[in-house]
């Protein structure tokens, strides 16, 4: 994997501005891996072991914010269905109106409702 910024990093350059903490924090382990190679205190093996690692960690990383952002995403549903189930309830006491607030507080999930992203992270 190439980064955009890689080849700044492989000739010392400052980092560049506008990268996101997760390329910020690769931007600088690249810097040092290429800093460390060019000083010989790495090997190319060795350097190119390390930077395997460093980029399955990335996108890693990538995966698990995506993945939180889906959770964030669901979890503000949520609270809207559930708040908005709770304001029907307290408006209009109907045993209807219960079921839609237990079916909210429960996570009751909808078929109009798609959650396959979750069953993916199970």
């Amino acid at each position: 994997m190439i980064f955009p910024y890689e080849k700044q990093a492989m000739n010392g350059e400052p980092m560049p501005d506008g990268l996101d903490w997760l390329d910020q924090r690769m931007y600088i382990a690249l810097r040092s891996l290429y800093a460390d190679a060019k000083a010989g205190r790495i090997s190319r093996e060795e350097g190119t072991k390390e930077k395997k690692q460093l980029v399955a960690s990335y996108n890693q990383e990538r995966e698990n914010e995506a993945f939180n952002s889906k959770w964030v995403a669901h979890t503000v549903q949520l609270w809207k269905e559930i708040e908005s189930a709770n304001c029907q309830y307290r408006t209009d006491r109907t045993l209807e109106h219960a079921d839609l607030l237990s079916d909210a507080i429960i996570g009751f999930v909808r078929p109009d409702v798609d959650l396959a992203w979750a069953k993916e992270a199970e």
